[in-house]
């Protein structure tokens, strides 16, 4: 998804919601959906080449995964598109998507 969010040239005020969800109720593949306006106006100024996003894949509890988000964004002052969490039944798997933009590519 990254690939093609940069090679269709979105930019942040296009981007209304990325999220995961699987195809079925039991032990589904993991699929990636982005909600975003077709079309830019002159609005819309902040280029996506500098996003980036951070997996978090493990059995840890949710409050040890947001605390490990929470310090990435501290630390990095980062501009947040999305923070999804998506449980998994294999295993009790916990999968958290972090998408995000560096401080150094935000528009002013």
């Amino acid at each position: 998804m990254l690939a093609w969010i940069k090679d269709k040239k979105l930019l942040r005020e296009q981007i209304i919601s990325i999220s995961a969800n699987e195809t079925s109720c039991w032990d589904g593949d993991a699929v990636l959906v982005l909600v975003y306006k077709r079309l830019q106006d002159p609005s819309m100024i902040t280029s996506l080449d500098g996003l980036q996003y951070h997996l978090v894949s493990s059995v840890q509890d949710w409050e040890v995964q947001y605390k490990e988000i929470l310090q990435k964004i501290t630390a990095e002052r980062c501009e947040i598109l999305s923070l999804t969490h998506t449980p998994r039944n294999i295993g009790q798997m916990n999968i958290q998507i972090l998408w995000f933009l560096p401080p150094n590519v935000q528009s002013p």
